[in-house]
């Protein structure tokens, strides 16, 4: 038995002693934190500005590519003449470039099929290139109900392309006038018919136009 003094005894002493628990043993809550943390904020910016970048980048490539193009219809335009005459090279070059644009002109068959003109305009301006950065498409003119419908360019990479590389206006837009067999070959294999109202390569002007008018069923 251990000895008391004064009413206690050693061991209640000792006990006494010993450091209390004030909680019961259970793990506490983390804190609910109500601000990003810092690391969070520059994380995300960071990522936010990598998107930035690499949209900035696809268009370039985008661009560097219909760049390529332009200069490929150039020179073997040139080769052509050179060999063939200017009647029959630009002849061959157009129809190489419509059967391409026969195939791309699929894709807007069930819209011109139903003479949903909107949905053709839709479809024109969404599917442009980079987010339409480069051609800078829209609908210049429309009425719900319309058998026409008139869509816009005001931008062509192409076009800048063969004035950069020094080919004269009338070249430009001799060349314009080949590549736009993409687009009358599109719309030929959508079952629309195609004017051009305007085109950008034409003296004393910015934007293409494009009229597209329902055919008769």
């Amino acid at each position: 038995m251990a000895e008391k003094r004064g009413g206690c005894s050693q061991a209640d002493r000792l006990l006494m002693l010993r450091p209390r628990r004030l909680f019961p043993d259970f793990a506490l809550p983390a804190p609910i934190a109500r601000y990003p943390r810092i690391d969070d904020r520059v994380r995300r910016r960071s990522t936010m500005d990598d998107t930035a970048a690499a949209l900035s980048q696809s268009r370039a490539e985008t661009r560097s590519a219909f760049e390529n193009r332009a200069l490929m219809y150039a020179y073997i335009y040139d080769e052509l003449e050179t060999e063939l005459g200017a009647e029959r090279a630009t002849a061959i070059m157009k129809r190489a470039i419509f059967r391409r644009g026969l195939e791309i002109g699929e894709k807007y068959r069930p819209a011109a099929d139903a003479g949903d003109l909107a949905e053709v305009g839709r479809m024109f301006v969404e599917g442009s290139p980079a987010e339409g950065a480069l051609f800078e498409p829209g609908v210049e003119a429309f009425e719900q109900g319309s058998d026409t419908i008139v869509l816009r360019m005001t931008g062509c990479p192409l076009k800048d392309a063969w004035l950069a590389a020094g080919y004269s206006a009338e070249k430009t837009e001799h060349l314009c006038d080949i590549a736009a067999a993409v687009d009358h070959g599109t719309f030929e294999g959508a079952g629309l018919d195609l004017r051009f109202l305007d085109r950008q390569a034409c003296a004393g002007s910015d934007t293409c136009l494009l009229e597209l008018k329902l055919r008769e069923r």
